[in-house]
């Protein structure tokens, strides 16, 4: 039952690419969409169980509005680099925050060995990083991405380090992840709605992409639940986030069809999605971003 449960957050975070593609528009529509859906699972759960209160609630609500920011620069990103770069250069550097705020703020990885094994698994997670911003132009020579990622997915990650963070300060630490789960759903809706305000001037609210990316927030937040449920029984959490960022590349290579090289000059690059039946086109090597 356990390996079930797992399977849910590992499929269910690994595809919200694929349906983000699908459901189109502006990162304005796309993070409302989001935080509306989070919203309602997460008003859903207020009657399984009892929620925190005081300076906990919160923490707990501030620590979802700074998921925003990481998750808002992520589907910039998809826009600007396409999901098969975006994802892996994400999930670097989240590894990386929340590894060494784990080690420096946390006291995680007890003994010198767990030092020296995680220190270098981070090295080879920044080598990764590296290497994944570099890709093939049309002449064969190489262009990198880094410029991009520098300017949009690192500032932003630091949205999801913070959200890692707050539940591990003693304040949470010690309550139950259900528990402080709708604040934190709270927190992703009512800072997806500042930022869709302050973008959009509003429009986001009304334009139909917005409720249909609420797919992906209803999709994200079960995923989340899931999560909290294993991770109660279980010590590897890691594992399903691990499989999460496979799963991610995986359908972003197959469904989203983000090229890795650049198309020569005058051909668009076009492939019938698996699953959508879609057609898109690139630009530099980077699929155009649906208009909604």
């Amino acid at each position: 039952m356990n390996i079930l449960i797992a399977l849910i957050p590992a499929i269910g975070w690994g595809i919200q690419p694929m349906i983000i593609s699908k459901m189109g528009g502006r990162e304005t529509n796309q993070i409302l969409g989001t935080g509306l859906g989070a919203l309602l699972v997460g008003a859903i759960t207020l009657i399984m169980t009892r929620m925190v209160t005081g300076a906990a609630f919160w923490l707990s609500l501030v620590s979802g509005a700074f998921w925003v920011i990481g998750q808002t620069g992520q589907y910039i990103s998809f826009g600007r680099i396409g999901v098969s770069k975006t994802m892996p250069l994400s999930t670097g550097f989240q590894l990386v925050g929340t590894s060494l705020i784990g080690v420096l703020m946390f006291g995680e990885w007890q003994g010198s060995l767990a030092r020296v094994l995680g220190f270098a698994a981070i090295a080879l997670i920044i080598i990764g990083v590296l290497l994944t911003t570099v890709g093939e132009k049309s002449d064969g020579h190489t262009h990198s991405i880094w410029g991009p990622a520098l300017t949009t997915l690192l500032p932003t990650s630091i949205g999801y380090w913070v959200y890692s963070a707050l539940p591990k300060i003693p304040l949470l630490a010690d309550k139950s992840g259900m528990s402080y789960f709708f604040p934190q759903m709270l927190g992703i809706f009512l800072g997806a709605s500042v930022y869709a305000l302050v973008v959009s001037k509003g429009k986001a609210f009304s334009e139909a992409t917005t409720w249909k990316n609420g797919l992906v927030g209803i999709v994200f937040s079960i995923s989340a639940l899931a999560y909290i449920f294993f991770r109660q029984g279980q010590r590897c959490g890691h594992c399903i986030r691990d499989h999460t960022a496979e799963r991610g590349y995986l359908h972003a290579g197959w469904h989203v069809h983000s090229a890795r090289s650049t198309p020569r000059p005058g051909h668009d690059v076009h492939v019938a999605g698996a699953a959508t039946g879609s057609r898109r086109e690139c630009r530099d090597g980077v699929p155009v971003r649906p208009v909604s």
